[in-house]
């Protein structure tokens, strides 16, 4: 769903899978994890968190980061883009 404020979303992270590549966005996201669990690098910070199923995880705009799940079971992820998608 793309409008003018907001762009929202899922993705699923197959086990042992990464979301594509390290990268950045201008709008603040945010993910919730419907399904397994969800690794996010933060490579700016050095760190690495972890957001479970029924948890959520903010990031602000310009924050590099790579999704990634390591996990046994795929990785269902809402997420929301605001003020909008690049």
């Amino acid at each position: 769903v793309h409008g003018d404020q907001l762009t929202c979303g899922t993705f699923i992270i197959p086990p042992g899978k990464r979301l594509g590549r390290i990268s950045a966005h201008s709008a603040d996201e945010t993910y919730y994890v419907l399904e397994g669990a969800l690794k996010v690098e933060l490579p700016r910070l050095g760190e690495t968190v972890i957001v479970g199923e029924g948890e959520s995880f903010y990031m602000p705009g310009g924050m590099i980061h790579a999704p990634f799940n390591d996990g046994k079971i795929a990785c269902k992820v809402l997420w929301h883009c605001a003020p909008d998608w690049p």
